[in-house]
């Protein structure tokens, strides 16, 4: 057998190596537009469910399969229409394949009219972070654009600069927390820097937040642009890895005493460089003009919107889905026979049902688990292995502006959008960090096995968030 696996992420690249675990007297060949490979590894697992991983650079030499050839460049198209399938690549060679992965990834998405101004950075692999680390050693003010993973890491990396920071929702993480974890995280900044205003979490007012900012994870989710989003590069255009979970170690710019601007509810309706209206200070490299008529003006501006998937190569044949990611099965499989995809090119609509607990969501966990599960699926493993599990429950466990942080389930209420406002309830509750008191953590096994067994807390109700109440003892 020949497998071929496009990408060289951590979709890719675990796909790859899985492959040459289960079959090691097979051709497995990957296809990077860099010599420089993305892996995963379990550093610990937390719960059956739950797995912290690592991130890791790898260089080819690295790779210690005998059976894994590597292929530098970026493929341009596909073709399955003859009996020996093949995908060609921008520099003319053709790589034959009896079974494909396609784990190309996903691009970022550039803020709409700032192709002409260099001082608009577009985050997206170690150049743009090279790129912004230079800038940074000069710059007056940032201004930062989006309310996803990236962004909530670069803020919380930028603290002690003058920063503007665009949000197009009412609070800062909407991907991640409701309004009540979101505002947790500033009155917790405010404890551990002693300058943090109150922000007004419930509009479009802008706030001020002095000496801190919040901090983020790997995911990449949410905007502050207004116009039609675009895409980076042309089809075949050689893009580096996504940034990996330590790329703001790379950002140190030893400044203090600046303060965070929190524009809330609004987004960039045009970009510009000069002197905004009654601004004293210019001229700026970068003016951002927002939708509720205010200016941000800004040595460098940071465009952290999301991403959107690396599939513009590709024909109609292989069937999409609504993100415009190539729709796949359960088994990863796409819409043409021997071909399958995994990680943040694909889309994976029949995992994410009405009934189930898992949801798409592009995590290096689950390019991970994509990427293995597909693996599974090229060397004919059967349907019921240990990699379908990783289906049965969205879990991830990351850390904000230094607080760890679990996500369960649909943790944030997604699938209840259409259910009457009356009939959810929600509870929190903030338990003081006073080393004297009582607290109760690790509960994720507890709570995992809730979820799981379906089990009605109901009768409970904010009972579950006493940290008297042994809930890993009643529900063990």
């Amino acid at each position: 057998m020949k497998y071929l696996v496009l990408g060289g992420g951590v979709a890719g690249v675990c796909c790859a190596e899985e492959l040459c675990r289960l079959c090691p007297t097979d051709e497995v060949t990957i296809v990077s537009a860099y010599r420089t490979l993305k892996g995963a590894s379990v550093i610990a697992r937390i719960t059956p469910f739950i797995e912290q991983i690592a991130v890791e650079e790898r260089r080819l030499d690295d790779e210690r399969h005998g059976n894994l050839h590597f292929v530098q460049g970026s493929a341009v198209h596909l073709d399955s229409a003859r009996k020996a399938s093949s995908v060609r690549l921008a520099s003319g060679e053709s790589l034959a394949f009896d079974r494909l992965c396609i784990a190309t990834g996903a691009g970022p998405i550039h803020l709409p009219g700032s192709d002409s101004n260099g001082a608009v950075l577009t985050l997206r692999d170690t150049h743009s972070i090279a790129a912004l680390a230079q800038r940074l050693r000069s710059a007056r003010h940032v201004a930062v654009i989006g309310n996803g993973g990236i962004a909530l890491e670069l803020i919380y990396s930028l603290r002690g600069l003058n920063v503007s920071w665009v949000v197009r929702h009412a609070h800062i993480g909407d991907a991640f927390f409701d309004a009540d974890a979101a505002r947790f995280l500033l009155d917790t900044l405010q404890g551990c820097q002693g300058s943090v205003s109150a922000p007004a979490m419930d509009g479009a007012e802008g706030s001020c937040v002095e000496g801190g900012a919040v901090g983020g994870s790997d995911a990449t989710a949410g905007s502050g642009v207004a116009q039609a989003r675009q895409r980076e590069g042309p089809p075949g255009a050689l893009l580096g890895h996504a940034v990996g979970p330590t790329w703001i170690k790379h950002l140190a710019h030893g400044q203090r005493g600046g303060a965070l601007t929190l524009h809330l509810g609004c987004e960039v309706e045009r970009v510009s460089r000069g002197t905004a209206p009654g601004d004293p200070g210019g001229p700026w490299p970068v003016a951002l003009e927002l939708s509720d008529g205010r200016w941000v003006c800004a040595d460098v501006a940071v465009a952290a919107l999301g991403v959107t998937p690396s599939t513009e190569w590709l024909g109609p044949e292989l069937e999409r889905g609504r993100d415009g990611g190539i729709k796949v099965d359960t088994r990863m499989q796409t819409s043409l026979a021997g071909v399958f995809a995994a990680g943040d090119a694909c889309s994976a609509p029949d995992f994410d049902t009405p009934d189930s607990q898992w949801f798409q969501m592009r995590l290096w966990t689950q390019a991970r688990s994509q990427g293995i599960h597909a693996a599974h699926a090229m060397a004919g493993v059967e349907e019921d292995t240990a990699s379908s599990m990783a289906f049965e429950l969205f879990t991830h466990v990351t850390s904000f502006a230094g607080l760890k942080v679990v996500l369960l389930g649909r943790y944030n209420g997604q699938g209840l959008e259409n259910e009457p406002e009356a009939d959810l309830i929600s509870f929190s509750r903030t338990t003081p960090p006073d080393p004297s008191q009582a607290r109760r953590g690790d509960l994720e096994e507890a709570v995992e096995h809730l979820i799981l067994d379906r089990l009605d807390v109901g009768a409970y109700g904010p009972s579950l968030l006493d940290p008297n109440f042994e809930l890993d003892h009643v529900f063990d």
